[in-house]
């Protein structure tokens, strides 16, 4: 029935194949569901572009081919490019971090650590292995925070990072709770220890502290050229390149 339909003379010649079908049928399908991405139509794309008889050109080779080398070389190195190497690391980075001469732990005590996600594509749970790697046994609950906001995501912490200890010095151990996010993500500056006063510090309720960052990645979500423009947003996504692990602390403990 639907290929009778493309078959109608009204119908122009480069529409009544299989590749225009698939491609037309794909995007009304597609088109019923609502909260679709458009990127989920690239490939019918190539399937519309071969229905059609082009001109042969040297200039237009040259500009598919360097087209194609710069989406190439940015989708797959730097697109989301430090999720695979930072769950990675995150074993070594946790340890270090929660393991160190002033603290010292039984040789058979469990560390016990949580890691959020923010604005990353869900990191592969399996790449932590089973942690045997490491100084002392590793216990990391892994979770995603893709898609929150800034707000429900310091909400998320806020819960996790316990409260100030009645004795000041338990103020002092390591951390248990981390975060993964990418550095161009700017809400996280009025929460880093290094960007801000110390006016802001007293109205905070957690602070930040990087310790660890991958520089080939590239967040394109946080691409938003309607509020910052075009060059501010290429600017800050560009120029703050990187993900990064920051361990979350309880601000104003004594």
């Amino acid at each position: 029935m639907l290929l009778s339909i493309f078959r109608w003379p009204p119908i122009p010649s480069w529409m009544r194949n299989m590749r225009a079908v698939s491609a037309i049928s794909a995007t009304i399908l597609l088109s019923i569901f609502p909260h679709q991405e458009s990127r989920f139509l690239i490939p019918c794309v190539p399937l519309l572009l071969s229905c059609f008889r082009l001109n042969k050109s040297r200039l237009l080779l040259a500009t598919w081919m360097i087209f194609n080398a710069v989406l190439g070389f940015l989708m797959g190195v730097y697109h989301q490019g430090g999720v695979v190497p930072t769950q990675l690391a995150i074993p070594s980075i946790v340890s270090n971090a929660m393991i160190s001469p002033e603290t010292p732990l039984p040789e058979t005590s469990k560390v016990t650590a949580t890691v959020f996600w923010w604005k990353t594509y869900s990191p592969p749970l399996w790449l932590l292995g089973d942690n045997n790697t490491t100084a002392r046994p590793l216990d990391i609950d892994t979770r995603d925070l893709m898609g929150i906001s800034g707000p429900e995501m310091i909400q998320e912490l806020d819960k996790a990072v316990p409260q100030c200890h009645a004795n000041p010095s338990r103020n002092t151990d390591p951390s248990t709770v981390f975060i993964v996010a990418p550095n161009s993500a700017t809400f996280l500056d009025q929460y880093t220890t290094t960007t801000t006063t110390d006016s802001s510090k007293s109205q905070r309720d957690l602070d930040l502290l990087k310790l660890w960052s991958y520089p080939k990645h590239l967040s394109l979500d946080d691409l938003d050229f309607e509020s910052d423009g075009i060059f501010s947003t290429l600017r800050r996504v560009i120029g703050r390149r990187g993900l990064s692990v920051w361990s979350v602390r309880r601000s104003g403990c004594p």
